[in-house]
């Protein structure tokens, strides 16, 4: 069985849907669906988004799916000391800057295609 398909294996025995997945780790949606493996940063990010899922089972394929200690959250942490409201206030204004800039792409192609 493969990374990518131990995990899809423990979001089913968790209940979590895929997309709350993406969400959760700011991965592109179809993440699980192309390759084999991915790298460290990835796992890094997997393990703080999901504490009680055992690394070793998840390489090695030793062990439990879950870690034993009933402490473990499966919530997402907060990162960067920023509460929920922060980070939506950045989102919408990076989807600011990228319209602005979508918007110069667009006529700038224009432009060139006007002097064709």
């Amino acid at each position: 069985m493969t990374h990518k398909e131990k995990i899809l294996k423990y979001l089913n025995l968790k209940g979590i849907k895929t997309s709350v997945f993406y969400r959760n780790c700011k991965f592109s949606n179809g993440f699980l669906d192309s390759g084999k493996s991915f790298g460290a940063d990835k796992l890094a990010i997997i393990l703080d988004n999901y504490q009680d899922l055992n690394v070793t089972w998840l390489l090695h394929d030793i062990g439990e799916m879950l870690l034993s200690d009933p402490s473990a959250l499966n919530e997402p942490k907060l990162r960067y000391g920023k509460d929920v409201k922060d980070l939506l206030y950045e989102q919408i204004e990076e989807n600011r800057i990228l319209k602005l800039e979508n918007k110069s792409l667009k006529e700038t192609v224009e432009n060139l295609r006007k002097t064709d």
